[in-house]
């Protein structure tokens, strides 16, 4: 399976787990919104680290990238926590070694940078 394919399939299913993901990360944003700011990134960090993460999902006769909320989600609702790890070795080795820091720098980097709220500060005119 070539990278395009790979990349497109991944952010197709990411697309339809876009908003339940979301509602799940709006919830926790919701009960840590009197928390301390290093706080509510940590965890929320952690939680989209968790839910968007690339992984590796069976399929008919293949293996085909989905994000690992999705596989994460199945395995709590199951309680099979072995079949979870059976799962994650479909996955090419260190996948997930490398997989999981990457997409933790790049959530923390869009907490910092594109969901901050430093942009609706006001800022001082110099009037007094």
């Amino acid at each position: 399976m070539g990278i395009l394919a790979v990349a497109s399939t991944y952010l197709l299913m990411l697309l339809v787990l876009g908003v339940p993901f979301a509602l799940i990360l709006m919830g926790v944003s919701y009960l840590l919104r009197k928390r301390s700011a290093s706080t509510r990134t940590a965890v929320l960090v952690t939680c989209a680290t968790l839910l968007f993460t690339p992984g590796w999902g069976p399929a008919t006769i293949a293996i085909a990238p989905v994000p690992f909320g999705l596989l994460f989600g199945v395995t709590a609702i199951s309680l099979h926590w072995g079949e979870l790890i059976d799962v994650m070795r479909l996955a090419p080795p260190y996948w997930y070694f490398v997989a999981f820091p990457v997409t933790a720098v790049v959530i923390y980097g869009l907490r910092r940078f594109v969901l901050s709220n430093y942009s609706s500060k006001r800022t001082p005119t110099g009037a007094a």
